[in-house]
């Protein structure tokens, strides 16, 4: 076995910034790399289950053959930044070469473009909000926002099928109101809805509900859930009861959904068959294990496009 194989031992090695926080009487103990927190009144007892979760999160990922999603912790330090800022300026440069050339030899060049500034915005909203989470101060390297920037476009255009398919019979339905159970840190609720896949909501344990009000009485015909984009999707649902409701009150079954499985900052759209207008729509996400956390990059809901006009909703 190479020295340099990245087998469990060497993500053991490891060195993670873990922060700690009291909560009331508890230690709170948080790797931000890799979304693992826990919380104890002995600080020594917090830190082992911390690393004993962490090493059945790296096994787990190796089991999966997945160990390449997982994210090693950043250095950086003042002489790489002050001697790498010639470096970074010329792949930039180079980058953003390439990136005209080639947005220069599709169709859709002008959705493309408006796509590129987006996800630009969303990855130095995601970068500010995620720094003000776990108190680092450092900003992305111009290089990690080239290079986060030219994935979030992998991922518009390797969706774009699904998509265009979602458009065809389906209409988006605009939330007049968005309730939680709970949120972690500054990842609130809002940050679900935003159209920002670099933010999201993050629940404070494994199980957690979002609901979203209609401006009018709708028939749920799909939701579009998006994972995070700076870890693998592993925050994603492994179950989905959606309930129907029009007083935020008394709730109906409308559906249940098994594992949503999409990889970092991808997303999955699933169809329903809603047979019955409702107001507010409560989805129940869980995970299996006691120790996962549950996070919402994008939630989207739609509704069957109506053909005759004179059947929407009146305003």
């Amino acid at each position: 076995m190479g020295k340099h194989e990245k087998d469990l031992e060497y993500f053991k090695n490891l060195k993670y910034n873990t922060v700690v926080r009291k909560n009331k009487d508890k230690f709170l103990l948080y790797i931000p790399e890799l979304s693992l927190l826990e919380e104890n009144k002995n600080i020594d007892k917090a830190y082992e289950k911390l690393v004993a979760e962490k090493e059945i999160y790296f096994q787990k990922m190796i089991e999966m053959g997945i160990k390449d999603e997982i994210v090693e912790p950043a250095i950086f330090g003042r002489k790489r930044l002050e001697t790498g800022l010639i470096p970074f300026f010329i792949k930039l440069l180079s980058a953003a070469a390439v990136v005209v050339i080639l947005l220069a030899t599709i169709d859709d060049i002008s959705s493309t473009f408006k796509y590129i500034k987006r996800a630009s915005k969303s990855v130095a909203k995601g970068a500010r909000i995620s720094r003000s989470a776990v108190g680092h101060p450092q900003n992305l390297s111009i290089e990690q926002t080239v290079f986060r920037t030219l994935a979030a476009t992998d991922i518009y255009h390797s969706g774009k099928a699904e998509r265009e398919k979602l458009s065809r019979a389906y209409e988006a339905i605009t939330p007049s109101g968005v309730y939680e159970s709970d949120h972690f840190s500054v990842h609130s609720i809002e940050l679900a809805f935003d159209s920002h896949p670099g933010t999201f909501w993050h629940a404070t344990g494994n199980e957690a509900y979002l609901t979203v009000k209609c401006e009018h009485p709708s028939k749920l015909g799909a939701f579009r859930i998006t994972a995070r984009e700076d870890i693998p999707g592993l925050q994603n649902p492994d179950k989905t009861i959606i309930e129907g409701s029009n007083d935020n009150n008394n709730w109906e079954h409308v559906g249940d959904v098994s594992q949503i499985v999409c990889g970092k900052g991808g997303s999955k759209t699933i169809y329903l068959e809603t047979n019955k207008d409702y107001t507010y729509y409560k989805f129940n996400f869980s995970k299996w294990l006691p120790t996962s956390h549950i996070a919402v990059a994008e939630l989207s809901i739609y509704r069957k496009k109506i053909e005759d006009a004179s059947e929407k909703p009146s305003k």
